[in-house]
């Protein structure tokens, strides 16, 4: 039986780390990175480009206004 979840890749966007994680139930996947004390997680989407595309948005966004 498979694990749920299963950890994709990582990559960074601004200088932070991004992992990629795929729920092996629905088949969709999220991205998660660490701000601060803060893990955040992104919605869950049907390919990894678009978790990706998401944690980026939400990082540069944290970025620009210092959230």
């Amino acid at each position: 039986m498979l694990d749920q979840l299963e950890y994709v890749y990582q990559e960074y966007v601004e200088s932070v780390m991004v992992s990629i994680w795929k729920d092996n139930h629905t088949l969709e996947y999220f991205g998660r990175y660490q701000w601060g004390d803060e893990l955040i997680t992104t919605s869950r989407h049907l390919d990894d480009y678009s978790a990706l595309h998401e944690a980026a948005e939400s990082i540069r966004y944290r970025l620009e206004w210092g959230e």
